[in-house]
C-alpha cells in the first residue's frame, strides 16, 4: 500500500513528525533544544524542547532540522495541527457554567499560527470534537 501511495504522490517524500514539548523549567538550553531520529523511508521524528517562559520558534527548529541533513523546503512545508471543538452536552463531572466557560476560553485561545509563528497558508487543521 505504501508503494501505491508513493506512486500517486499522496505521501510526501520527507515527513517530519515534530512535537513541541514544554519542560518544567523556565528556559531550556539551546544546544539541547532538538532531538532528531530517522525512522527510514524519508520519515523523521523531531522533538523541540522549550521552557515554560519561552515561545516555540518553529522556523528555528526547521532550520536546525535542515542543518542536520533532512531535506526540508521552507516554502513547501505543510504543518498539520489538531483543533479541538468543545461540545458541552456530555456527562463530564462539571457544572454547566464551567463547561460553557471552558468552551468559550477554547474558542478564544490564541490561534496556532500566531503561537508557533507559522504562515496560515502552510497550516492544515484537523478538527476533533471533545464532549464535556
Amino acid at each position: 500500500m505504501l508503494h501505491h501511495l508513493k506512486a500517486n504522490k499522496s505521501l510526501q517524500k520527507t515527513v517530519v513528525l515534530l512535537t513541541i514539548q514544554t519542560e518544567e523549567v523556565p528556559t531550556h538550553p539551546a544546544d539541547q533544544r532538538l532531538t532528531l531520529e530517522e525512522h527510514g523511508e524519508g520519515v523523521w521524528r523531531a522533538i523541540g524542547r522549550y521552557g515554560y517562559m519561552e515561545s516555540p520558534d518553529v522556523a528555528d527548529l526547521c532550520a536546525r532540522i535542515a542543518a542536520r541533513g533532512v531535506p526540508l523546503k521552507d516554502n513547501a512545508t505543510t504543518f498539520y495541527f489538531n483543533r479541538e471543538m468543545i461540545l458541552t452536552g456530555g456527562d463530564a463531572p462539571m457544572f454547566a457554567w464551567q463547561k460553557a466557560y471552558y468552551a468559550f476560553l477554547s474558542r478564544n485561545a490564541q490561534p496556532v499560527k500566531d503561537y508557533y509563528a507559522v504562515m496560515p497558508t502552510q497550516i492544515i487543521e484537523i478538527g476533533m470534537p471533545v464532549q464535556l
